[in-house]
């Protein structure tokens, strides 16, 4: 991914007032690793997973994840998950701007970290993880400098999900008490 790409998925993000939430409870992240791309490549591939380990569903608009990586050399994420769908498929803000190879950047001021996010393309909509479902938030690739090689997935706030609270549904009674409030001031007129 070159540089200019980097900084328009940043300015993009930006621009949309885009900025991580709160974590969900009963979601959990982790790593899956892949192993080469390609017999022989040198090139390793990894994906992010989230995992709603809660009894309700959860509505995403947005997430963000980080990487870190110990003489590791990060190559580029993707929307093309393997493990598990992608969280936005079909829907993703930064693959419909910018390529579905352009979910990834190296961060600003510390390059052995790598960060990955994206936004639900339409505003206002969301993706939903059941309960129990798993799914990716990118596939990421990367090469190895030494044989003690490490990535780690940092928690939050740098791996969360922003999410989409349920609509508030008033309860019976009050919704009662204002239809009788209503009946009595029509019948009072």
């Amino acid at each position: 991914m070159t540089m200019m790409r980097c900084v328009r998925a940043l300015a993009a993000l930006a621009a949309l007032g885009w900025s991580p939430g709160a974590a969900v409870a009963g979601v959990i992240f982790s790593v899956q690793e892949l192993g080469e791309t390609s017999p022989g490549s040198g090139v390793l591939a990894l994906e992010v997973l989230a995992t709603n380990t809660g009894p309700d569903e959860v509505r995403v608009n947005a997430f963000s994840f980080a990487l870190r990586g110990e003489d590791v050399n990060f190559l580029a994420a993707t929307v093309d998950t393997t493990v598990a769908p992608y969280i936005f498929a079909g829907h993703s803000f930064i693959a419909d701007l910018l390529g579905p190879d352009a979910l990834g950047f190296p961060d600003a001021l510390d390059p052995a970290i790598y960060r990955g996010a994206d936004q639900y393309l339409e505003p206002g909509m969301f993706a939903v993880l059941a309960a129990g479902a798993s799914v990716s938030l990118g596939l990421v690739t990367y090469e190895v400098a030494s044989a003690g090689a490490l990535v780690t997935l940092l928690g939050g706030p740098d791996t969360e999900l922003v999410f989409v609270p349920p609509a508030a549904v008033p309860e019976p009674s009050a919704m009662a008490s204002a239809l009788i409030a209503v009946a009595a001031l029509a019948a009072g007129s």
